[in-house]
């Protein structure tokens, strides 16, 4: 069955997609056969990816995936769509005892085809927009066509096991050297601790509105540069001139808005002159003038990366430059994020992006599954921080926090909530913050090493799966 998506023709094949889930769910022990070519990013139907989410998270923790409990497992969870045990009915339905494998391969390659596509249409984009020779574009393009058409074998990720190991035993001296060139530190000693954020990751921020998005970026920004760590901002909320206002309320502990707005007095001028001297050399850049549209963005951080060094650019924030897309959110919050990915391993950098989160009634407390507009934030993340600080809303009536940290009073202090953490692990630590100068920094009197480990908690809030 072929999809079109924006009148491009879209390979993929809903009944071949249910067949292999169908198969997996009459037949558990057969998962193993295909586990390691399978994930949810091969399914193009979204009702396929979750209910496959669920039958590999019951099945890899030695449960029956059967069709009552992917049912009431897919109940248990908040999920970004709505899924009824009519639909997961339907996949069960479909079985194919001997086809299990080609099966696999066959939604595998339409992905592939999926992700060129994606891929081609995006670098024509781009580089039509950049003003390029149009000859060397196009006979760039049609290069890029050809390897798609005859599914070609030359960039197909396979590696040597030789050369695998030789690389990762370069990671392993360059980590006893004390030399790790693939990760850069946040400066905040829980996630500095679990080896830092990797290259080629894309990490997300999420938290409520006016809970501290921007100032927890704005902090982990001024750390990376001081550690000669070059990094680049992008705000549509707020121009270079403020930007730099509060990272010089952060380090000098003069208030924002006083900067901006009030004559200084002598003491406060003294220290604003001693930390302009500070931070003039800092490796951070800011494009006020990239952001009209994502497009441009993303050739800015081009040009950053090439001319600058860049390894660290932010996102601030996501569902704002959705707006400006003629797609509806959930569809544009998808493209952003997969591009954001995409130039991330691409360039071997780090891309954060900011992030609301949607809250209902009940929600005092933030989980992954309250990132607004698309599911395909946490798919594609490789990193989410949930900031959770009920004192920037007492209205709430929150005066603890929750989980590791119950028995904590929230004034002044925020939970991070590393709620998705690949290759760093879960967890919660415990941070201060300061809203006269939008400063978070570590709290006295909690170790960060306490921190919980929530790879093992059943914690009702999130998705497991």
């Amino acid at each position: 069955m072929e999809n079109y998506t924006n009148a491009v023709l879209l390979p993929s094949d809903d009944k071949t997609e249910k067949t292999v889930i169908g198969t997996i769910i009459a037949s558990n022990e057969r998962f193993a056969e295909v586990e390691d070519i399978l994930s949810e990013k091969v399914f193009y139907n979204e009702i396929n990816k979750w209910v496959f989410r669920c039958t590999r998270y019951l099945i890899t923790n030695n449960k029956i995936a059967d069709l009552n409990s992917i049912i009431a497992t897919l109940k248990k969870y908040k999920l970004p769509i709505e899924i009824t045990e009519y639909d997961v009915m339907e996949i069960a339905a479909y079985e194919s005892a001997d086809t299990l494998q080609q099966d696999s391969e066959r939604i595998c390659d339409y992905a592939r085809r999926r992700e060129s596509w994606t891929t081609l249409q995006e670098s024509a984009k781009q580089t039509l927009e950049l003003g390029e020779n149009i000859d060397d574009t196009i006979g760039a393009l049609a290069t890029k066509i050809e390897e798609i058409r005859n599914n070609a074998t030359a960039d197909t990720g396979i590696i040597t096991s030789n050369d695998a190991l030789k690389e990762l035993n370069a990671v392993v001296a360059d980590n006893l050297a004390g030399k790790n060139n693939q990760t850069v530190k946040s400066g905040f000693r829980f996630t500095d601790s679990k080896g830092g954020i990797r290259l080629g990751s894309l990490s997300i921020i999420g938290a409520f509105t006016s809970v501290g998005k921007t100032s927890l970026a704005l902090k982990m920004m001024l750390n990376m540069a001081k550690m000669g760590i070059p990094v680049a901002y992008y705000s549509l909320e707020m121009s270079a001139v403020e930007l730099w206002a509060r990272l010089v309320a952060i380090e000098s502990g003069i208030p924002a808005n006083r900067i901006l707005n009030y004559g200084l007095v002598k003491e406060e001028l003294e220290e604003f002159d001693k930390t302009l001297q500070r931070l003039k050399d800092l490796p951070i850049y800011i494009d006020d003038k990239a952001t009209t549209k994502f497009s441009k963005m993303l050739r800015s951080v081009r040009k950053l990366v090439k001319t600058k060094s860049v390894k660290v650019f932010y996102v601030d924030y996501l569902q704002i430059f959705a707006q400006n897309n003629s797609d509806s959110e959930e569809s544009a919050l998808s493209g952003i994020v997969r591009a954001l990915k995409n130039i991330s391993r691409e360039l071997n950098i780090v891309s954060v992006a900011l992030s609301q989160l949607r809250r209902g009634h009940e929600d005092k407390h933030p989980s992954i599954d309250m990132l607004r507009g698309s599911g395909q934030i946490e798919e594609s993340a490789d990193n989410v921080f949930l900031i959770d600080r009920p004192d920037a809303h007492p209205d709430w009536g929150v005066t603890k926090f929750s989980g590791r940290f119950r028995n904590v009073e929230v004034d002044g202090k925020a939970e991070i909530n590393v709620a998705k953490g690949r290759n760093m692990g879960l967890g919660q630590f415990l941070i201060s913050f300061d809203p006269e100068r939008t400063n978070y920094y570590e709290t006295d009197g909690f170790d960060y090493r306490d921190s919980q480990d929530l790879n093992t908690v059943d914690n009702k809030n999130e998705l497991p799966f």
